[in-house]
């Protein structure tokens, strides 16, 4: 969907498993999508794949036991003028039990806000149901989209 929006000249999907990889190439194709193995808690992906005007991390620091790196990466990889969009399922909290074996995690709404606590602008979205709102007040979501941008960077 990303690769067919105007004005996108290439997207880079990434992520640690070839099995995965290898399922998105067979459901998803096109001169301007392409695929890469990425460990995302080795500081050195960003290097390895350049700096991107966005970046799109769906579902994936509730799999992640060490964010450091992942971080570090993204604050690399994102140009001055680029915009992180990251969702997550909202849970517990981090040291929670959490029901989904694949996830290490899975954050309060003020965990998420604490990421972006330092050197970042960000609107927040809430997810009921198949719909995506800004965040209302008192509303339960389940999950919750971020996009961001480093302080700093145009808006």
């Amino acid at each position: 969907m990303l690769a067919a929006e105007t004005g996108v000249r290439e997207v880079l999907g990434l992520d640690i498993s070839d099995e995965a990889i290898g399922l998105a190439r067979g459901y998803y194709s096109g001169p301007k999508l392409s695929y890469a193995a990425a460990d995302l808690i080795w500081a050195g992906w960003a290097d390895r794949h350049g700096r991107f005007d966005a970046i799109v991390a769906f579902e994936v620091i509730e799999h992640l036991r060490e964010e450091t790196a992942f971080w570090s990466g993204i604050a690399r990889a994102l140009r001055r003028d680029g915009t992180l969009w990251l969702s997550t399922p909202l849970g517990r909290g981090r040291g929670k039990p959490v029901s989904d074996p694949f996830h290490v995690h899975q954050l309060r709404r003020s965990e998420v806000e604490a990421l972006f606590a330092v050197g970042w602008t960000c609107d927040f979205y809430g997810q009921t149901g198949e719909w995506i709102e800004p965040w209302v007040a008192g509303r339960r979501y389940y999950t919750i989209l971020v996009g961001a941008r480093q302080a700093g960077g145009s808006r």
